[in-house]
């Protein structure tokens, strides 16, 4: 099949539905441009992970020969302390789960809605496109037998006069 067949057919296949095409589209792309910035604004996705030690509310962890401490500044926060190697110290920060499921949405809800709207709009085409292209019931009320149409006929060549 041919690129220029394959676009036409898309596009066919897209008629009508710009606007929730646009949508998806959008939902997309924002998923992608999040991607990289939740990424690399958390350290607990690409950072180093170590295990802290709690000792009033103060978590103490090393790296490389080398002791650091962080505030423990909140009860969600795992003892699991997260940091680029080559800031130990500076880029270090508490694991905390909902911060982590939180990013996460942020990410998967865009995904999620194109998911729910491509699911919507094909089951949507292939009912346009079955009743489109079905072939049309035979059965009561949907027209005549053509043998009986041929015996009607017959019988009315035989009674017409001329």
């Amino acid at each position: 099949m041919g690129v220029r067949r394959l676009v036409t057919r898309f596009r066919s296949a897209l008629e009508g539905n710009g606007f929730i095409v646009s949508v998806a589209i959008f939902f997309l792309a924002l998923g992608l441009i999040l991607i990289p910035f939740v990424l690399l604004s958390s350290v607990q996705f690409t950072g180093t992970a170590v295990q802290g030690t709690v000792r009033g509310g103060i978590v103490y962890y090393s790296y490389n020969g080398q002791n650091y401490s962080l505030d423990d500044t909140s009860r969600f926060n795992s003892h699991t302390v997260y940091f680029r190697p080559s800031r130990p110290d500076a880029t270090a920060e508490l694991g905390n789960t909902p911060t982590k499921v939180l990013d996460v949405a942020i990410v998967a809800v865009p995904f999620l809605i194109v998911f729910v709207i491509v699911g919507v709009e094909s089951r949507r085409y292939w009912r346009y496109r079955r009743a489109r292209f079905a072939p049309a019931p035979v059965g009561f009320g949907h027209g005549l037998d053509p043998e009986v149409l041929q015996r009607l006929n017959a019988k009315r060549r035989m009674d017409d006069p001329h």
